[in-house]
């Protein structure tokens, strides 16, 4: 992420939320909430994000997609609510890079 302008994160996102819903945040509008961890790794966007700033190469604008999975146990299949909520997530992104003017597309 070091000297990158923007930067948009997709990914599996704990919003307390029904199965394949899709949530779009700054780490700004969390950081206003109550704590809570939303992320489903060990180490998180959050703390990369600190650390970038610690060095002085966070990027400037940051938005997350999320999708809140139907559960986290080990495995390569897709529940049926986030297989779902693929569509929406893409285009969500797809609407975050025309929001800086770039042509976007999903190649098939």
């Amino acid at each position: 992420i070091a000297g990158r302008r923007r930067l948009i994160v997709v990914d599996a996102v704990d919003a307390d939320a029904a199965p394949g819903t899709s949530v779009r945040f700054t780490p700004g509008e969390l950081a206003a909430a109550p704590a809570r961890t939303v992320s489903l790794h060990e180490f998180g966007l959050f703390e990369t994000l600190a650390a970038a700033r610690l060095l002085g190469c966070a990027p400037d604008d940051v938005v997350v997609i999320g999708v809140q999975p139907k559960d986290v146990h080990a495995g390569l299949a897709l529940s049926e609510e986030v297989a779902a909520a693929l569509p929406r997530a893409a285009a969500a992104v797809l609407a975050e890079i025309a929001r800086d003017g770039a042509a976007a597309e999903i190649a098939h």
